[in-house]
């Protein structure tokens, strides 16, 4: 199929949710880090209570995302499918993805704000005497963009990516079940000069199968790796989907 529909759209109104959670995320970490920060003043459940938050506010984003990947598959292939299986579907991949998704961005927060930390106090010559503050800390995580609009930017494009592709392949398993047509997926890309060097080699190349967690996968031409769409964080290709040439 052609490029996620509406992809822009998508991808500029999650990044604005993600910014905006961002921010209040960050804003809650540097409260409870307290003056002067310190990890240990974290409350035991912090990160978990963060996790919920975040999963509450985003799976709803990625659960529309991938019904209207399937939505557009299915006007494609002109063949209706059990629409309360996909919804299922896309509900308990939305939810448990999006776990998978807060996990590693809280790792991500964790580890930063401690190397923040332990860089400040090296940096500090007079530690003993002027301890840092919680605006040093503040100071440091806005430069390198941990709750800025870069990485909402980024995050957004990748996810909007991911969720089409999984709400495609969703769709493409019920049409096999009903028609016992399997589809032919082929990896797409812009075909332009934006087309990164891990992608272009791949753009037209015809799916190897499916992994362990039922995304379709290819094999890297250049380093036989197995990868999926998306790629690398702001991948945004799409998988192609026609039904199979009469023979």
């Amino acid at each position: 199929m052609p490029d996620i529909t509406d992809r822009d759209d998508k991808e500029k109104a999650y990044a604005r949710l993600m910014a905006k959670l961002l921010k209040a995320y960050g804003g809650r970490l540097l409260e409870k880090l307290g003056d002067p920060p310190d990890l240990a003043n974290l409350p035991a459940d912090f990160w978990d209570e963060e996790a919920k938050t975040l999963v509450q506010a985003l799976s709803p984003f990625g659960e529309k995302v991938y019904l209207d990947a399937a939505k557009e598959l299915m006007k494609q292939t002109r063949i209706d499918v059990n629409w309360d299986v996909i919804n299922r579907n896309a509900s308990g991949w939305a939810r448990t993805y999006t776990f998978e998704l807060v996990k590693g961005l809280n790792d991500t927060t964790r580890d930063t704000t401690a190397m923040e930390l332990e860089r400040l106090r090296a940096a500090i010559p007079e530690f003993f005497e002027r301890q840092m503050t919680r605006g040093d800390l503040e100071q440091r995580l806005q430069e390198n963009g941990l709750f800025g609009p870069v990485r909402a930017e980024m995050i957004a494009v990748t996810e909007v990516t991911r969720a089409a592709a999984r709400g495609e392949e969703a769709l493409s398993d019920e049409l096999e079940k009903l028609s016992g047509v399997k589809m032919i997926v082929t990896w797409g890309t812009d075909n332009d000069e934006l087309v990164c060097e891990i992608c272009e080699p791949l753009n037209g190349r015809e799916s190897a199968g499916r992994n362990a967690k039922n995304e379709e996968y290819w094999i890297h031409p250049d380093s036989g790796d197995e990868v999926i769409i998306p790629a690398h964080p702001r991948c945004r290709c799409a998988e192609n989907y026609e039904l199979p040439r009469p023979e």
